[in-house]
């Protein structure tokens, strides 16, 4: 009798322990040391609408590699606005006469990072749907936004190509069908990449840098031109739009669109067009560091001072970037509390166990479609930094990032367990001394 008492009074306090909120939470440093993972390389916070719930090295600088691409996406929602469309068009000076056109026909270049041959498909299905039949000119390819400037930060490209480990880093070559990829009219380097492509024998995809996008994205169109039954009379070539050119044809892509393509496969060639187009759009020469000028008046009026971080990629794929996990934090507080934006890029940010470089992070946990987050990897680098919607309601802001020689797949394991502790446990988290 005297036992089953006791054990009655001992249950009876440990029940109004868990209901006053005193029950001991997980301390998330303590999941860093179980995987062996030092303390003195992460840093990490974690704050509620109050403020910080858990902080550790916050105000350390370190590499955030793709984790950059949060402060890109966020400038170009906070100066384009998320209404903001890139426009491709078809033009031209002579009029359609009789389904035939005398002259040249113009592919003007709207900046877009996220053009594709689905979307050139469909500005060709846009032209098919007026009368011409026949050019008698040349299709004449208008990349003037750019400058014919291809890479102008060849230090963080070349210390990516270094820091590769598997195989050669290139662009994704995919020539449009039925084109002899030996032709004259092909480009050379374009012609050698493919001949290297159908030379292996092993099933795997041959990636090239693109030496002359604006002509292969001619060519493609030609093709597309024949095969919707109107006749090119002359050849593709660069050239610049006349003033007295008017439409035939148009596609458009909305900026958020562009931004949860970015976001979600962590795209470095989009983040880098996304950083030019911000200076292009500024009428500034569109270079990068153009465009991280402008990310930089982002950050200030974010409150960041510059001192704090530093940036040569919009991308995040160079080891020179530098920025604390509570800066990152501050941007995307940033971007929570302004609801004209925060839509737009919460929906770019990938989800946990269901999209993106997320998909098959926390699948069957607690965590899964509640984490909103952007991811980032470097060798000796692992980032993760969003939001995260508890079981009990509220949500939460966070930002990890690693520095050190452990094994990627090791921290990527660890930051997941703990969004998983986020979401169960977001209020009584252990605040680490700095």
């Amino acid at each position: 009798m005297l036992f089953r008492k006791v054990f009655i009074a001992i249950t009876f306090l440990v029940l109004v322990s868990y209901a006053g909120g005193s029950v001991a939470r997980p301390d998330l440093e303590t999941l860093l040391t179980k995987a062996g993972i030092s303390a003195d390389q992460v840093g990490m916070i974690v704050e509620d609408q109050n403020g910080a719930v858990f902080s550790l090295n916050e105000t350390r600088k370190l590499v955030p590699a793709s984790l950059t691409k949060i402060l890109t996406a966020g400038a170009c929602l906070h100066i384009l606005r998320p209404e903001y469309q890139f426009k491709t068009r078809i033009m031209a000076s002579a009029v359609i006469i009789n389904g035939v056109l005398d002259g040249p026909i113009y592919l003007k270049g709207g900046g877009d990072p996220s053009f594709d041959t689905k979307k050139l498909k469909e500005l060709i299905r846009v032209l098919s749907q007026t009368s011409i039949r026949v050019i008698h000119g040349d299709l004449i390819v208008d990349d003037s936004r750019f400058d014919d400037l291809r890479f102008d930060n060849w230090k963080s490209i070349k210390e990516l190509l270094t820091s590769w480990n598997g195989f050669p880093l290139f662009v994704n070559l995919d020539p449009p069908k039925n084109v002899d990829p030996f032709m004259r009219l092909w480009p050379k380097s374009e012609r050698n990449a493919r001949a290297m492509l159908i030379s292996k024998s092993r099933d795997y995809v041959i990636y090239k840098n693109m030496t002359q996008p604006d002509l292969w994205t001619g060519f493609s169109m030609a093709r597309m031109l024949k095969d919707s039954r109107i006749q090119l009379k002359g050849v593709v070539t660069r050239g610049v739009v006349p003033a007295d050119a008017h439409e035939l044809a148009e596609v458009e892509s909305p900026l958020p669109e562009v931004l949860s393509k970015m976001m979600k496969e962590s795209n470095n060639f989009m983040a880098e067009t996304l950083t030019r187009n911000l200076a292009a759009e500024a009428g500034q020469t569109p270079t990068i560091e153009a465009g991280l000028n402008i990310i930089r008046q982002f950050m200030d009026e974010v409150g960041v001072p510059q001192d704090e971080y530093h940036l040569v990629s919009g991308a995040g794929y160079s080891h020179e970037n530098y920025m604390s996990v509570a800066t990152l934090c501050k941007v995307l507080n940033h971007m929570k509390e302004d609801m004209a934006l925060y839509p737009s890029f919460l929906t770019s940010l990938p989800i946990a166990g269901i999209d993106g470089t997320l998909r098959h992070r926390m699948r069957r946990t607690l965590a899964q479609g509640r984490v909103h987050a952007k991811t980032g990897g470097l060798p000796g680098v692992v980032g993760l930094a969003g939001y995260v919607t508890p079981a009990s309601g509220g949500d939460l802001t966070f930002a990890f990032i690693y520095n050190g020689p452990k094994q990627g797949w090791i921290v990527k394991k660890t930051f997941d367990d703990i969004c998983v502790e986020l979401t169960k446990y977001p209020t009584a988290l252990k605040t680490a001394s700095q």
